[in-house]
């Protein structure tokens, strides 16, 4: 390879860094916030009380923390995957 494309090479490298930077970043930022309201509406339906865990507003907050929690773990890869792509 010559001194000209290693250059380019290595400028791509250094974008890809910077751009994982960022995207790490801002993943951990959303991260963070998900985990807040996960973490909140947790708490909401750990504090319910018995006679009402049956109704739709209970299932709905169940419901709303597995896709919290799916949503987290999608980072994660995402994460990985992005990880895995700078190597």
């Amino acid at each position: 390879m010559n001194a000209k494309r290693r250059k380019e090479l290595q400028a791509l490298g250094c974008s890809l860094s910077d751009l994982r930077a960022d995207i790490d970043g801002r993943l951990g930022e959303i991260r963070d916030k998900l985990e807040a309201i996960r973490d909140a509406e947790q708490e909401c339906v750990d504090n319910t009380p018995e006679n009402l865990q049956l109704t739709e507003r209970y299932e709905n907050s169940c419901n709303a923390v597995d896709c919290i929690e799916n949503a987290l773990a999608s980072i994660d890869d995402a994460v990985v995957e992005i990880e895995s792509a700078v190597e």
